[in-house]
């Protein structure tokens, strides 16, 4: 049998969300920078690939600190959908409400499933067009 999660006071729960804040939203904006390294060398897999985990890494951060867990998923668009329900600044983080926005977001969602194989030939062909729009598209990290 599991154990039952403690309840946490409040500070308990302020220290808890910092930590997790701190680590994954540094680690995201380490993954930001990467892309832009990556998609300046022109090497377009690995700045989509580091694209993905930015945008991967930032819905962490707010799930860890608005509810003290984070799922053991890659999916973009489920984080998504979690994050927009805590709060509803988060309802737009990655906008979807024009076709080019949907396009750019399946893009970026199928990065993941594709890493590491021939698929991601796409992002390089099309790298000049695509990268810098779905950099615009992300959360922006400074």
């Amino acid at each position: 049998m599991l154990a039952r999660p403690k309840a946490q006071t409040p500070s308990e729960r302020l220290e808890f969300g910092l930590r997790n804040f701190g680590y994954w939203f540094q680690s995201a904006s380490e993954f930001w920078r990467g892309a832009g390294y990556y998609a300046a060398r022109g090497v377009g897999p690995h700045a989509a690939f580091s694209l993905h985990q930015a945008t991967e890494r930032c819905f962490h951060a707010v799930l860890l600190v608005f509810s003290g867990y984070k799922p053991k998923t890659h999916d973009i668009e489920a984080l998504a959908k979690q994050t927009s329900a805590l709060h509803p600044e988060l309802e737009g983080a990655l906008p979807r409400t024009e076709p080019e926005d949907e396009r750019l977001f399946s893009l970026l969602k199928r990065v993941w499933t594709t890493h590491g194989s021939r698929g991601l030939e796409l992002h390089e062909r099309h790298r000049h067009a695509v990268l810098p729009a779905l950099v615009q598209t992300t959360i922006p990290i400074n």
